[in-house]
């Protein structure tokens, strides 16, 4: 990382990915040791629904018009410029009109819970009565989570994101004792619902205390109101709410179609399929959280030759971590899904796969979308999130009520427009805007990545084939075979020049 002080130093920047990490290995080890059992106490077509209420919950979360992703631009632009007083009217406008936009969602949740079996007509008629309580319960975690979007934009701008990372892991264990309990003494979805409220105000708490030690026990106002300071939250955060609605869309929308076209059980298929590919992805979502803040720091002083740094430190960090995910779903997805969570899944392990391919693709983008917002061009990722998005939904129904191709078909419908987007279209803006040496940076990237996968293919082939997953064991020794081989092979080729930094002695001493 370059030496700027506005940019994240090598160290700091380690210290936050290597917690979220450690952080995201036991949601993900939790998660996967939790869904089976949840499964089994909701049943498939429960499960199936549960996951169609958490959609619907992420759609209301739009309400917030874009403002949870503004926030976080304008907290790093003013601390950049070290404008305090712009500071304190960007948070507190933040959180009251967040509160008011929260009572509005709950509203809305009343209103589509009582309704849900006339919206949603397959639907049993003994689950969707449910939904009447499971929905405006989840919503008040909707509003605990407007304002821990706020706090934890506070501690990422201060270089603190480790601390959240800590303090999302309480939360997890508070969530993993709490959902046993619950399911256990019988109270299904309703009894999953409260336990997201007491998460959300677990962290909620946890992130306030964190925010004050932070800012040394002054923290940026949480009830200063300015109407100037909302008209340019509310001008970049329309924006942004309508590319974010997109994308939304282009994410989340298929277990949706699928419950009009395939039905519950197929839902419930892909949703497994969905939190597979969702949970390993994160590993790159919790880089960029990290790089975030420094990317908009960047972009406010118009430091063009950092935001170019950026990009391809972090298009070497995801082609490396992406490209081992994609292998590893492609050839090991139906294996995982049979041991995982029963063979009546292992029909998902195509979907698995599609998707794990498109995200790769996506990754090209690197830090496109945060460099594009940082220069005020908010409006160009809007285009391109509304286009793909519609192309997306139009894909999912045709491919998965026309075809034979099942939740393959809505994994398609995701993948194809995702992966030329991130593959194609925001590499190409980028350029554009910051210069062509970047473009010729990231062809270079692109052919070592492309040189290593062809033999990275052929390892993981030799090593399924000879090999074979057939027990949790022999899954064991074959995925780690494939690893090692993969980190000898993959990572100094498609990292470059700051391959060191990935060894044990690497991280070791970036964190000291």
């Amino acid at each position: 990382m370059t030496a700027s002080s506005h940019i994240a130093t090598r160290a700091s920047f380690a210290r936050n990915v290597l917690t979220g990490w450690v952080s995201l290995a036991v949601e993900v080890v939790v998660a996967f040791s939790l869904t089976p059992f949840i499964v089994a106490k909701l049943g498939a077509a429960a499960y199936g629904l549960w996951s169609v209420a958490i959609s619907l919950i992420g759609y209301l979360g739009l309400i917030d018009l874009g403002i949870r992703g503004s926030v976080g631009r304008y907290i790093n632009h003013y601390l950049a410029l070290d404008d305090r007083k712009a500071l304190d009217e960007v948070v507190g406008t933040s959180v009251i009109v967040l509160c008011v936009l929260g009572c509005l969602a709950l509203v809305a949740s009343v209103i589509v819970g009582a309704n849900f079996t006339t919206i949603f007509p397959k639907t049993p008629e003994e689950l969707g009565g449910e939904m009447g309580v499971v929905l405006p319960l989840m919503a008040v975690g909707l509003g605990l989570a407007f304002m821990l979007a706020i706090l934890t934009n506070l501690l990422a701008a201060r270089e603190r994101l480790y601390v959240s990372n800590g303090i999302n892991l309480v939360a997890l264990v508070v969530r993993t004792v709490a959902t046993v309990a619950v399911l256990s003494a019988g109270a299904g979805m309703k009894g999953l619902a409260v336990v997201t409220i007491a998460v959300a105000a677990v962290g909620a708490g946890g992130h306030y205390w964190a925010v004050r030690r932070a800012f040394l026990g002054t923290p940026p106002s949480m009830t200063r109101f300015s109407w100037e300071r909302l008209k340019e939250i509310g001008k970049f955060g329309i924006a942004a709410f309508v590319a974010r609605t997109a994308s939304t869309i282009t994410a989340d929308a298929a277990p949706l179609i699928g419950l009009w076209t395939l039905g519950p059980t197929a839902v419930g298929v892909y949703s497994i399929v969905l939190t597979l590919v969702q949970n390993a992805k994160r590993l790159v979502d919790q880089a960029g959280a990290a790089i975030f803040p420094s990317v908009m720091k960047a972009g406010a002083l118009r430091d063009i030759p950092g935001l170019q740094r950026l990009y391809m430190h972090f298009l070497r960090i995801t082609l490396t971590i992406t490209g081992l995910i994609a292998f590893g779903l492609s050839f090991y997805g139906t294996d995982f899904l049979r041991l995982w969570v029963g063979p009546q899944f292992a029909q998902g392990g195509l979907a698995v796969a599609i998707l794990a391919v498109g995200y790769l693709f996506a990754q090209v983008a690197s830090t496109a979308t945060f460099t594009l917002q940082s220069l005020d061009h908010v409006n160009t990722t809007l285009k391109v999130a509304v286009v793909q998005a519609v192309i997306s939904v139009a894909l999912m129904f045709v491919l998965s009520a026309s075809t034979t191709l099942g939740v393959a078909g809505l994994a398609l419908g995701t993948a194809v427009p995702l992966a030329i987007a991130g593959a194609l279209v925001y590499p190409r803006l980028t350029v554009k805007l910051v210069g062509e040496d970047l473009g010729v940076l990231i062809r270079r990237a692109l052919e070592r990545a492309a040189m290593v996968g062809v033999g990275v293919g052929a390892v993981f082939w030799c090593v399924h084939t000879f090999l074979p997953p057939e027990t949790w064991s022999g899954f064991a020794v074959s995925v780690t075979t494939c690893t090692v081989l993969y980190a000898i092979l993959g990572i100094r080729v498609i990292a470059g020049p700051g391959w060191r930094q990935w060894s044990v002695a690497g991280i070791a001493k970036v964190l000291r």
